[in-house]
């Protein structure tokens, strides 16, 4: 598996390279950008425009319609309501007046209109026959593997070229795409916008109002995917009262898929495969992967993908990586050789993924798919690019940052050298997300691709580069000189990425995160952008109530955020962390840190030991016992001491070695000790200072001079400078460097610290930063 990860990070990626398409006006690196000569968009709005024209004309095709060529769009400056001019051949075609939302069938049908108003359906409505048609696709998609994909695209896609005016068969084209965008689970790399527009076409040609279940249900899914919480659960509704098994099944994948209120879903366990994954989306969302973990069936994980996708879709514990981390990206691979054999009618081995993928293919209209090749081509290469980064993380999360950099260098040496392809650069620079070492050339060619070609770059990754740039001061393409608005008109798509991103842009205005929050009540991004944007300084909890409101009650962000910076009494406080304790027991710590803050350390014991005791995630748990177990021993439990250190120890995370150590150490086992925290050192990235510690502790006890000296080399990275003795006279009257703690509490007071004290030394040494802070702190076994 590590040879798959070295070669394809750079060669495969090269497929969602920079577009085919004419290139788009965007705002140079860093500041204003001008027109590209030519450009057939200028804009993110513009170029959604621009393809639903494209594919309105490969549908135009189907009736045997020469589709127009030189398609362009402008939008109209200072309309009341988004307006776009459409060109095509030199020559001003139309203009399309947008209502409600950018992918709604109502503004595409206009797209249609202007460039291939011949395909259109003929009026009508669906008989028995083609009612039938649709609830069987709807059952058969209730299992939305490759196998079912492929079978129902030949299917549909030959009945459309024999028939390429049925409604009935537009509809069905329009949820198998709708289905295509549900399976997206790329992390950084997702991307729905290209299926929503093809969905948004198909929509439009089969008329104003659905015909069939399939309509009815593909246009429910278009709701949920672009973030109209609110339309979408109306419509949910709406299916769930028809007579139909299948629609009150789909109703639930809407309302799941809309609210991520993981609750709508009862019995998971008995559900369809596509309600499943997407209740496990939301238990993710709103909960994080180790719960999602819970949900997950042994033979989940080999049968395809689409698993993986959502246990590694953002941050992910150390439990999901190991379960997923080698064989998602696995998984990613073979589906990429099935669509390959499928759509480009070729048997590939390993080496010729890269090569397929970076092709162009056939031209569309010899051969018309709904679900087209270049659906597939982009979907595998960001699949495989979001998996390449959560191998990455994985990594991280094992302690084995020394081997991230190896794989970044190994793709950019498989790449030539040359930096020439989009993501690529996308992907070395992710990978590099947690090392301030990035090389500075990736993010410069970056900045250049997404330049020239940013139709090319996914809304997250987008982000997550121009974090990465203003980490190193490189100038970076101008968020709002394509992304204009920074929300799709009248969505609510990927709030934490594009409109409440509050470095890419100026700070959203309050009526515009109203309106975010007014069409998706239930995504906590809006909620709580319109609460800080309404309260001057700290919000209370009575603020944070009226805005966030039944959130809290499925949704453990929500809660943490309560805790670190909602004014509020101890008593609530210690309500809210139970409250987040009983949402998701691996959450328990929380409570446990609040008890031992107001000085509560009984309770705050008691809370760890059942944090400990039920907590899924055994590494988060290992790594966070050590004051509980530190303190049983200090209390004379011993037992307790050594069974929850040597289950802490067992998991191999850090901290739980570390504790593990501390306990041997403390009762005598030194040369067991030591081999512990040597084998921490060896094993983790920046706990080579893990052993030190031991070696003052017992210089500071036997003042044996060879113990200092044995601790000195190791100390070199969290003190550059060697151990500095503190010197009082010497200190600024305002200091310059230390620390300063940001939970505090009656235990810090009792202490003899007062809120807002910075620390600047520790039993007489210098401490100028917090990683030296906690070093000197494992010094003493004094709790004071």
């Amino acid at each position: 598996m590590r040879r798959v990860v070295l070669v394809l990070c750079a060669s495969v990626l090269s497929a969602c390279g920079p577009s085919a398409h004419p290139a788009a006006t965007v705002s140079g690196a860093g500041g204003p950008g001008t027109a590209v000569p030519g450009a057939a968009y200028r804009s993110e709005q513009e170029w959604v425009v621009w393809s639903m024209a494209e594919h309105a004309g490969r549908v135009a095709g189907l009736t045997g319609t020469q589709p127009p060529h030189g398609l362009r769009v402008a939008a109209e400056a200072d309309a009341t309501v988004p307006r776009f001019a459409l060109e095509a051949e030199g020559r001003q075609a139309g203009t399309i007046a947008l209502a409600t939302h950018l992918w709604d069938p109502r503004g595409a049908r206009q797209v249609v209109e202007v460039v291939a108003p011949g395909v259109l359906a003929a009026p009508g409505s669906a008989g028995p026959p083609e009612i039938q048609d649709a609830r069987r696709l709807l059952d058969r998609l209730t299992s939305p593997t490759l196998d079912v994909l492929f079978d129902e695209d030949r299917r549909v896609s030959s009945a459309l070229r024999a028939s390429p005016r049925s409604a009935a068969l537009h509809e069905q084209a329009a949820l198998l795409l709708a289905v295509f965008a549900l399976r997206d689970g790329a992390g950084t790399f997702s991307d729905y916008r290209d299926p929503l527009s093809r969905l948004a076409v198909h929509l439009a040609v089969a008329g104003p109002e659905a015909q069939t279940p399939a309509g009815r249900v593909a246009a429910a899914l278009l709701l949920a995917l672009v973030g109209r919480e609110r339309d979408a659960r109306t419509a949910a509704e709406a299916l769930g009262a028809e007579d139909g098994a299948i629609e009150r099944t789909w109703s639930r994948v809407v309302a799941l898929r809309a609210s991520n209120d993981w609750r709508l879903l009862e019995h998971p366990a008995s559900a369809t495969l596509v309600e499943r994954l997407t209740h496990a989306r939301a238990v993710f969302t709103r909960l994080g992967s180790q719960r999602m973990l819970s949900y997950v069936s042994p033979g989940d994980s080999t049968d395809g993908p689409e698993w993986a996708r959502v246990a590694l879709m953002g941050p992910f514990s150390v439990d999901a990586g190991n379960r997923f981390g080698a064989i998602g990206l696995a998984l990613e691979f073979a589906e990429a050789q099935r669509a390959i054999a499928e759509y480009r009618g070729r048997a590939v081995e390993d080496d010729a993924v890269a090569r397929v993928l970076a092709e162009a293919g056939p031209r569309p209209e010899d051969d018309y798919r709904v679900l087209a090749w270049p659906l597939w081509r982009s979907s595998a290469a960001r699949h495989l690019a979001g998996r390449l980064v959560s191998a990455a993380g994985h990594l991280r999360n094992q302690g084995l940052e020394a081997d991230v950099q190896p794989m970044i260098d190994a793709a950019l040496a498989a790449d030539g050298g040359g930096l020439a392809s989009l993501p690529t650069i996308i992907l070395a620079a992710a990978l590099a997300s947690n090392d301030d070492a990035v090389p500075r050339r990736t993010l410069e060619s970056a900045a250049r691709e997404v330049a020239a070609h940013p139709d090319a770059c996914p809304p997250g990754a987008w982000a997550a580069l121009s974090t990465r740039a203003a980490k190193v001061v490189l100038p970076w393409p101008q968020y709002t000189g394509w992304f204009r608005p920074a929300t799709p008109f009248g969505t609510a798509m990927e709030l934490a990425e594009r409109g409440l991103r509050r470095n890419a842009r100026p700070e959203a205005p309050l009526e515009e995160a109203e309106g975010y929050h007014a069409l998706a009540p239930s995504d906590y991004w809006a909620a709580y952008a319109v609460m800080r944007l309404r309260t001057a300084g700290k919000p209370t909890l009575a603020s944070f109530r009226e805005h966030v409101g039944p959130i809290v009650e499925f949704d453990v962000n929500p809660l943490r955020f309560l805790m670190d910076y909602v004014a509020r009494t101890d008593g609530e406080l210690v309500a809210v962390a139970s409250s987040l304790c009983a949402l998701d027991g691996d959450r328990c710590q929380r409570l446990a840190e609040v008890h031992l803050a107001e000085g509560r350390e009984d309770e705050a014991a008691s809370a760890y030991d059942q944090w400990f005791d039920a907590a899924s995630d055994r590494v988060a748990a290992a790594n966070g016992i050590r004051w509980a177990v530190l303190y049983h021993l200090d209390q004379g439990h011993r037992d307790r001491a050594l069974v929850v250190a040597a289950r802490a120890g067992a998991t191999g995370a850090a901290g739980g070695l570390e504790v593990q150590g501390n306990v041997l150490e403390r009762i005598g086992r030194l040369d067991e000790a030591e081999a512990v925290y040597r084998q921490t050192a060896d094993r983790y990235t920046g706990w080579k200072a893990l052993p030190a510690a031991y070696y003052l502790r017992r210089w500071l006890s036997t003042r044996d001079a060879s113990l200092r000296a044995r601790a000195m080399p190791l100390l070199s990275e969290p003190f550059p400078n060697g151990l500095e003795s503190l010197v009082k006279p010497d200190l600024p009257p305002v200091p310059t460097d230390g620390v300063r703690l940001v939970t505090f509490g009656l235990r810090q007071e009792r202490a003899g610290l007062r809120r807002g004290d910075i620390i600047v030394g520790i039993d007489g040494y210098r401490a100028r930063t917090a990683a030296q802070y906690q070093w000197l702190m494992r010094m003493s076994w004094e709790p004071r």
